[in-house]
């Protein structure tokens, strides 16, 4: 067990390696960069200039690659540039959102999923069972971005329920769970199909 763990461990970090090395390489070859995207087309030289000091994007790959690490290391990743915060700030956050959503989707999965997997394993024909069988194997097959760009289109078409955030200013409880619709079932119906299948 402990050779196990010790090997997942290796693999975890060499995968935030490879990983945040991709990412710093990928975001310097594309066009453009944070500054010039934020600042836009009236920015002057000079504005530019002190923008990309501040940020740190007047460095080469190296440095600012080595400094990264160095600080990472120690758990601290910086500041966001999108937030103007520290990023240390905003993890509890997100993570607080991302542990709402999982556990939302996990539920709704396993409500959807096992009962439909005991109504097509009991009943061996009909044209009840051949839908639920097929739309598991269509949700099974599509990947799951698709199906999340479907729900998206959907909800923007209609407008029933928002696509983006977690909450609306000053929302409660219903606003939040308004918001949750379209990234629950994104994540839930790929995981009651298979909770179906394998029931």
């Amino acid at each position: 067990m402990a050779a196990y763990l010790a090997r997942r461990l290796v693999f975890a970090c060499f995968l935030v390696f490879f990983v945040s090395s991709a990412s710093l390489v990928l975001t310097r070859l594309a066009p453009g960069d944070f500054v010039t995207e934020t600042l836009g087309i009236g920015a002057t030289p000079e504005m530019i200039a002190a923008a990309r000091a501040r940020y740190g994007l007047d460095r080469s790959i190296g440095a600012q690659y080595r400094d990264w690490l160095a600080r990472a290391v120690r758990f601290d990743f910086g500041r966001s540039l999108a937030y103007d915060r520290p990023v240390t700030d905003l993890v509890p956050e997100r993570a607080v959102n991302t542990a709402i959503l999982t556990a939302a989707a996990l539920l709704l999965a396993t409500l959807i999923g096992l009962p439909l997997g005991v109504v097509t394993g009991s009943r061996r024909g009909g044209l009840v069972t051949s839908a639920i069988r097929g739309g598991s194997v269509l949700l099974l097959s599509m990947p799951p971005l698709l199906t999340s760009l479907f729900l998206v289109f959907a909800a923007a078409r209609t407008g029933w329920v928002p696509i983006g955030g977690m909450r609306s200013l000053e929302g409660g409880v219903f606003d939040l769970a308004q918001h949750m619709i379209v990234p629950v079932l994104a994540l839930a119906l790929p995981i009651a199909a298979m909770f179906e299948r394998l029931q």
